[in-house]
């Protein structure tokens, strides 16, 4: 068993058979039966062939693959958009609640996305439904938070815009929904942009 786990670290580390690879494995006998102790892997010829010199050179181009980079270090653009335009697109990550006569649905919608959504919960959800008596009172929306607030963090969004209109963020779904949020670990209001 102990062999067949030593070949698949191997082979994610890149290694072969025929690289002079020795293994040297160690069993000691203690009262409360076998235990294994060190495993050691030597490369007396593979490291002759590896030439480190190159190993300080830095490029002088880099690639950031991360999209969310700039967002999370406040430099990225925020369109604004029309002045007419209600709510307004000053966002990074906006945070929709929607209550309907059944359920209850909560997205988050990036800046680039043209309003789709980007991470959603919902109580149509057969693993939120099953947990809830009602899919729409205020227990509902406060679980919709807590699920919503877990995925975003997974997701590595910890900064939202939650803009509701006055008549409806005084409800107490609204409010128990946000309270989920913010217990959550997520923050409800996005940094401003720094300027360059």
């Amino acid at each position: 068993m102990c062999r067949t786990r030593m070949a698949a670290v191997l082979r994610r580390l890149g290694l072969r058979p025929g690289m002079g690879l020795r293994l040297e494995l160690r069993v000691d006998q203690t009262e409360r039966g076998v235990r294994w102790a060190s495993s050691s892997v030597t490369r007396a010829e593979a490291e002759q062939d590896l030439d480190i010199a190159e190993n300080g050179v830095v490029t002088e181009r880099f690639i950031n693959h991360n999209p969310r980079n700039l967002e999370r270090l406040a430099l990225a653009r925020k369109d604004k958009g029309w002045q007419t335009v209600w709510p307004g697109l000053n966002y990074w990550h906006r945070l929709r609640f929607r209550r309907t006569q059944r359920h209850v649905t909560a997205y988050v919608e990036a800046a680039g996305s043209g309003g789709k959504a980007v991470i959603s919960a919902s109580t149509q959800e057969w693993a939120i439904k099953k947990h809830l008596s009602s899919t729409r009172d205020v227990t509902a929306a406060e679980n919709v938070g807590r699920v919503l607030a877990q995925r975003c963090l997974e997701a590595g969004i910890s900064y939202l815009t939650f803009r509701a209109i006055p008549w409806e963020y005084r409800a107490e779904s609204v409010q128990r929904f946000r309270s989920a949020m913010k217990d959550g670990g997520v923050i409800l209001s996005e940094p401003r942009r720094v300027y360059r």
